[in-house]
C-alpha cells in the first residue's frame, strides 16, 4: 500500500492530544493523511477542534461517524470502557487499530478484539510506550542472559499523587461501571498498568531465556496465579487508589506490583529485580546493576514515547511491516492478571480515616489538588519491595489478607 495512509482519531482531549500531535508530525513527513477525528466533548476541547479543522481534519462528536470515513488506521484515545467496542467495530470495517492502554477492561473483551483481528486480517497495536525506551529492553537482555543468576522476584513500584480534580475530570474516572460496562478505573487498570506490563515483560525474558530483539514484537510472561490486596483511602473514587499484587508466572517467576495515588511524595516509577548474584534497578532514564561482591554498573538512556508506537502502527497499515511492536494478543496475559486481582481481593477494602491525611492546596497554589495521602507509604513500599511482601504479610494496620486465585484458562470476568 505504502505512504500516505489515511488515519482517524477517536478522542482529542487528554492523552488524545499526544496522538493528534503524532499524526500531525507524520502528515508533515508525508506518511499520513489525518482525515478525521471524533470526541463527544467538543466544547471542552475547543482549541484542539479549531486547530484540527484549520488543518483540514473533519471533526465530529460521534466516533461511529469515523468509521464512515475512508481511513486505514484508527487511533483510539477514548475512555477505557469504550476501547473494545471501538476496536472491534473498526476491525470489522477493515481498519487497522492503535489503542491506548489497556486494550480492554475484561478478558472477554480482549478476546473479542483478538477474534475480530483474526477474522479481519488487520492488526491492533497497544500503547505501552515504556517498552520503546532504551533501557527496558537492555534490562530484559541482561536478565535473559543470566546476569543476576536465578531471579528471586521482580517488584514494580508506582508512587503517584492523584486527588479531587483528577477524579472529577470526566464521567468515568474512578468508576467501577459506566452504562453497564466495566471500567475498573484505578491505578492497576489505568495509569500505572504500564508498570505491571513492564514487570511481565521482564518476567517473560527470564521465563523464556531469550533476549528480546529490538524492533520486533514484544512478548510478556503468562500469569498462573494472583493474590491482590486493593485498598481505597480517597473519598472521590469507587475503585482502589492503592493496589498491591503478587503473581507467579507459568514458569514460576515471582512478580510484585505496588502502586498508589496516595503517596505523600510522588516519585518516578521504578522496578527492582533481585537475583542470587545481584540486583537490577530500572527507571525510565537509568539502569543500575549491583552484583554480589561490590561490582556496580550504571547505564543511562532515553525514555519511550507513544509517537514511536504510532509510527510503527503507520508502517503496519502501510504494509511495510507485518506486526505492531505491542500486539494486542499479549494483552490477554496482562488482563488475566488484572482481572484475577479483583477476583482475589473480592472487595475494594476501605482504609480508615485515622490512617490517612488530607492535604489541602496551599493558598498560593490554587491549581494544586486536594489530596488524601497515606503517611509513610513511600517507606512502606520500599520495605515491601525489599522483602517481597504485600501489606497484610507484615501486619500493616489497615491491611486485609486475601486469597490466591488461579488465572489459568480465565476467559470471562464477572465480579
Amino acid at each position: 500500500m505504502g505512504y500516505p495512509i489515511r488515519a482517524g482519531l477517536a478522542g482529542i482531549g487528554g492523552y488524545g492530544v499526544t496522538h493528534a500531535r503524532a499524526l500531525e508530525t507524520l502528515e508533515q513527513e508525508g506518511k499520513v493523511r489525518f482525515v478525521a477525528a471524533a470526541d463527544p466533548r467538543l466544547d471542552a476541547n475547543r482549541e484542539m477542534v479549531s486547530r484540527l479543522r484549520q488543518a483540514g481534519v473533519r471533526v465530529t462528536d460521534d466516533w461511529q461517524a469515523l468509521l464512515e470515513e475512508e481511513i486505514d488506521l484508527l487511533l483510539i484515545a477514548a475512555p477505557i470502557h469504550l476501547h473494545a467496542e471501538m476496536a472491534v467495530a473498526a476491525l470489522r470495517r477493515g481498519i487497522h487499530v492503535f489503542c491506548e492502554k489497556p486494550a480492554a477492561v475484561t478478558i472477554q473483551d480482549v478476546e473479542a478484539i483478538c477474534q475480530a483481528e483474526r477474522e479481519s486480517g488487520k492488526k491492533v497495536g497497544v500503547g505501552f510506550q515504556y517498552l520503546t525506551g532504551e533501557l527496558l529492553p537492555v534490562a530484559a537482555q541482561l536478565l535473559a542472559g543470566g546476569r543476576l543468576g536465578k531471579v528471586k522476584r521482580i517488584v514494580a513500584v508506582g508512587l503517584w499523587q492523584r486527588g479531587a480534580r483528577y477524579f472529577s475530570r470526566n464521567s468515568w474516572a474512578g468508576k467501577r461501571r459506566v452504562d453497564g460496562r466495566w471500567v475498573l478505573d484505578g491505578p492497576m487498570n489505568n495509569a500505572l498498568i504500564h508498570q505491571l506490563n513492564n514487570a511481565l515483560y521482564l518476567a517473560g525474558a527470564i521465563d523464556s531465556g531469550c533476549s528480546p530483539v529490538l524492533g520486533q514484537p514484544v512478548t510478556i510472561a503468562s500469569p498462573a496465579e494472583v493474590r491482590a490486596e486493593l485498598y481505597r483511602a480517597s473519598p472521590w473514587t469507587e475503585m482502589e487508589d492503592t493496589a498491591t499484587l503478587f503473581l507467579r508466572t507459568e514458569e514460576g517467576t515471582a512478580v510484585y506490583f505496588l502502586a498508589s495515588y496516595c503517596s505523600p511524595r510522588s516519585e518516578p516509577v521504578w522496578i527492582v529485580v533481585q537475583g542470587e548474584r545481584g540486583r537490577l534497578t530500572w527507571s525510565e532514564k537509568q539502569l543500575e546493576i549491583e552484583e554480589v561482591g561490590g561490582r556496580r554498573e550504571t547505564r543511562v538512556g532515553q525514555p519511550g514515547a507513544t509517537s514511536i508506537l504510532i509510527r510503527n502502527m503507520v508502517d503496519v497499515a502501510a504494509g511495510l511491516i507485518p506486526s505492531p511492536l505491542v500486539p494486542v494478543a499479549e494483552s490477554r496475559k496482562l488482563v488475566r492478571a488484572t482481572n484475577g486481582a479483583y477476583l482475589s481481593t473480592e472487595l475494594i477494602h476501605p482504609i480508615d480515616a485515622r490512617f490517612t491525611q488530607v492535604v489541602e492546596p496551599p493558598p498560593d497554589q490554587p491549581q494544586a489538588e486536594r489530596l488524601v495521602v497515606l503517611p509513610g507509604l513511600n517507606e512502606l513500599f520500599r520495605s515491601l519491595a525489599s522483602a517481597g511482601n504485600l501489606p497484610s504479610d507484615t501486619g500493616v494496620p489497615w491491611s486485609v489478607s486475601t486469597r490466591l486465585v488461579s488465572v489459568r484458562g480465565l476467559t470471562r470476568f464477572e465480579w
